[in-house]
């Protein structure tokens, strides 16, 4: 087979692949009911609540509702050994708990109930009275399902009263205790307006938030007239995605083997350089970092604009380090096989001149051997501030001694100005990571590292009587400098909000923050009319390192009733004791009950187990574990990660015919005091639609083709 066939072969298999487990789903539907054409004709709801409720009461009589008195006294101890930050964190970790207790219980429970229910009554011969009357196979199931269902939902029920009463006497508990407290003054400065917040708002507040696009850490933020800047020595870097087509893999390839020619990674950063404090001068002399004289040569003004002519001084020569990851984010080209494992220096006067990262050949292999990676390019010099343009770097490639050089752009995105045309994705500016996220370095003067939190078309909600908004900030303190407990000094941020389409600026709000608690900030509203704004967010204490993440900042829209939340949880959870029903009734038409629950458990814990795998394969695609086998031929590396990625494939495919239960989220926005979003619950029912019906098929054309009468 050739021509046009092949490639519309070789499309349905690729869609296959990708699709597997829906196409098996659609397929089992199809043939399921088309076999089961005559029972679903005359199914009858009466007979299939009837078969329910059976189901349901036999159930109770075996009293499987005790189970929840064991759940709720196991809650009440728990909760009486965490170890909260504070008073809302208390009551958030109380709401995790009930609500694992609540999972737990609910899911076991269907597992056993269901697991068990068919084999005992084939075996005991129950069975045969309901199928000698006039009840379809596949009404049996339905019903089974149907009745263990209604127990799931009262298990929930009760469970869920309990743990709403609960949380909202331990919140009016709670809440006095932090009004004695704040009339006695026994609350410091630095928590006082946190439990102030506490006692007016409540604790157990539901929230609907808008988030930002992303983080950013810089020396400072661009503008539409300037650059953004990196400040050298602050641990920041950027980062750019690229992704090799076929034909650029060739020109790479065929500029590797050329003589003459090459590969490397064009650098046009501008930088500007300043004097060293006295304490910069010690650690550049500690850390031995090349240097240089600038002083009256004309060549060298620009590097120190301000600076008079005064006599020679010695300052670190600019440098840029680049390295290469792949994208998962792990280490893809050995240092040394970059510019021979140096720093790159930059040229003198701080102009856009392009500076070259040279490949070795090694490197290449390595590149040609995935179709997308990243390159991060770290602002190593203290002392130098570099100003970072749209596109700074880029992949070239010569094909000769004499040959212009020609380069590949970073991956294309849409034009945000004209959405018709493409341009290459800007830099994302970073910083190495701490234990809270992206680390931003304070100073009291203000010019230490300014984080930025973009939002995007953000859907503004109506501002309160004062014409203001709230922003929560949630900032971890990686290491202090002079923020000192005992001194009862708190640590504090600045806020400052730049509103794009005004292009105003709000003057700076001080934020005192807590380590990784929420603080609330009212913002004017004026300040992010139209929807598009950044929060710029700078530390005011000299040596102490801030960490913040996308989520370290949002904005708040709304907020709803916690019961309400709490109800979305709770119907999320029964979804899923739902799915397992469907699971266990199916793998107990043909297994003995033990056998039965080990393939229920098996069945939902697969994808997980899957996931991890593929996950731990993925990671072996980066040249660190190559190494660390041993193997540093460029073609057992290349044969090892294609090896690897096969793996990763059957693994992702294998996942495909197995339920997700990540896809029932619970705890994860109720613990935050965020609403639930509905794509959550839309996503579990997909889930339970798009794995239970087939399943309920299966279970049905087994149980119709069993001998269970005598």
């Amino acid at each position: 087979m050739s021509g046009p066939w092949s490639v519309i072969a070789a499309g349905g298999f690729d869609f296959f692949v990708q699709n597997a487990g829906v196409v098996i789903a659609a397929a089992i539907l199809i043939v399921g009911l088309l076999y089961g054409v005559r029972d679903l004709l005359n199914l009858n709801p009466v007979r299939v609540w009837a078969i329910a409720d059976v189901s349901y009461s036999e159930s109770i009589r075996r009293r499987v509702l005790w189970v929840t008195p064991v759940a709720i006294v196991g809650v009440l101890a728990v909760a009486q050994f965490l170890d909260p930050v504070d008073p809302q964190d208390a009551l958030r970790q109380t709401t995790k708990v009930c609500l694992f207790a609540t999972g737990m219980v609910v899911v076991i429970t269907a597992i056993i109930l269901a697991c068990t229910n068919l084999p005992k009554e084939i075996e005991s011969r129950v069975i045969y009275t309901i199928v000698t009357k006039p009840t379809t196979r596949l009404e049996i199931v339905l019903g089974k399902i149907v009745g263990f269902a209604r127990v799931s939902f009262l298990i929930v029920l009760i469970m869920g009263l309990f743990s709403l009463g609960y949380l909202k006497l331990r919140e009016w508990r709670t809440r006095s205790w932090i009004r004695e407290q704040l009339a006695a003054d026994r609350v410091d400065a630095q928590t006082r307006g946190t439990f102030q917040h506490y006692a007016d708002a409540g604790l157990l507040v539901t929230k609907s938030m808008a988030d930002p696009t992303m983080a950013q850490v810089v020396g400072r933020p661009g503008t539409p007239s300037s650059p953004a800047v990196l400040a050298g020595g602050e641990s920041m870097y950027y980062k750019i995605p690229f992704q090799l087509t076929p034909e650029n893999k060739e020109d790479l390839r065929r500029a590797k083997e050329t003589p003459g020619g090459g590969v490397f990674f064009l650098n046009t950063i501008a930088y500007e350089q300043r004097l060293p404090t006295p304490e910069e001068a010690k650690q550049i002399r500690d850390m031995r970092l090349p240097v240089a004289t600038a002083g009256d040569d004309a060549s060298q003004g620009s590097l120190l604009p301000s600076l008079p002519s005064l006599a020679p001084i010695t300052l670190p020569i600019p440098q840029i380090n680049l390295h290469v990851y792949n994208q998962n984010m792990e280490r893809l080209i050995d240092d040394k096989f970059i510019s021979e494992g140096k720093s790159i220096s930059l040229p003198p006067g701080g102009q856009n001149r392009p500076v070259p990262a040279i490949l070795t050949p090694e490197a290449v292999d390595q590149l040609l051997a995935v179709d997308r990676f990243y390159v991060l390019v770290d602002a190593g010099t203290m002392t130098v501030n570099y100003q970072v343009g749209e596109e700074p770097t880029v992949l070239a490639y010569s094909t000769g001694a004499d040959s212009t050089p020609r380069w590949i752009d970073p991956v294309v995105i849409p034009n945000p100005k004209d959405p018709k045309t493409g341009i290459p994705t800007p830099p994302v500016f970073e910083s190495y990571r701490g234990r809270f996220g992206m680390q931003v370095r304070g100073r009291s003067d203000g010019s230490g590292g300014v984080a930025v939190f973009p939002f995007r078309n953000v859907k503004l909600p109506s501002s309160g009587p004062d014409g203001r908004l709230t922003l929560e900030a949630r900032v971890g303190i990686e290491s202090s400098g002079d923020f000192d407990k005992e001194a009862n000094v708190t640590p504090v941020m600045s806020m400052r909000v730049f509103n794009r389409g005004s292009g105003s600026l709000t003057p700076a709000l001080p934020v005192r923050i807590e380590s990784n608690r929420v603080v609330p900030v009212s913002v004017p509203a004026d300040a992010m009319s139209g929807g598009d704004f950044d929060v710029y967010m700078t530390g005011l204490n000299d040596g102490t390192w801030y960490g913040v993440e996308a989520n370290s900042l949002s904005l708040v829209r709304n907020t709803q009733p916690f019961s309400w939340n709490l109800f979305k949880g709770l119907l999320v959870l029964w979804l899923m004791s739902i799915l397992v029903v469907a699971i266990a009734v199916f793998t107990s038409t043909f297994l003995s009950w033990p056998i039965a629950v080990v393939l229920t458990l098996f069945i939902l814990l697969g994808h997980w187990g899957v996931s991890q795998l593929g996950d731990v394969a993925t990671a072996g695609l980066g040249n660190e574990v190559t190494q660390a086998m041993g193997v540093d031929d460029p073609t057992a590396a290349r044969i090892l990660r294609t090896s690897v990625g096969a793996l990763t494939s059957t693994l992702n495919f294998v996942a495909q015919f197995l339920p997700d239960i990540s896809k029932f989220p619970v705890t994860e926005d109720i613990e935050r005091g965020i609403s639930m979003p509905p794509d959550k619950l839309a996503g579990a029912a997909w889930v339970l639609l798009g794995y239970g019906l087939p399943i309920t098929v299966l279970a049905y054309v087994i149980l119709r083709n069993k001998e269970v009468a005598p």
